[in-house]
């Protein structure tokens, strides 16, 4: 999906959060002020969207620091087997992260996601 959209992306991303721990997303886009990092699901429950939640905000507050750019972290979700729950939906949006469902990938605005240069 992001070779189809011509991006340049770094695939299992490593980077620590502010507790000193290492975290990892399944993929980092860079642009000048802006950082976009990524986490795949093929299933989500609420144990994986708050992990993904927290480890993005930890490692969040460390790159805007050290990159002094804006970073966001974004969930690409499969729902072509399984219905997505409106609350997580609403948890992503409510924690300032963004989403794309799987399905919706090559509406303009999800595109427009991924091109936050």
């Amino acid at each position: 999906y992001l070779d189809e959209q011509e991006l340049v992306y770094t695939p299992y991303f490593i980077s620590k959060g502010s507790m000193g721990l290492e975290f990892t997303f399944d993929f980092q886009i860079a642009y000048r002020q802006t950082e976009l990092l990524i986490k795949a699901f093929n299933t989500i429950n609420k144990f994986n969207l708050l992990y993904f939640l927290g480890t993005w905000d930890d490692v969040r507050q460390v790159r805007e620091k050290q990159t002094e750019k804006k970073v966001i972290g974004l969930a690409v979700i499969n729902n072509e087997e399984r219905e997505v729950k409106d609350e997580y939906l609403e948890a992503l949006q409510n924690k300032g992260a963004e989403f794309v469902l799987w399905t919706e990938r090559n509406k303009p605005e999800n595109i427009k996601k991924l091109k936050v240069a």
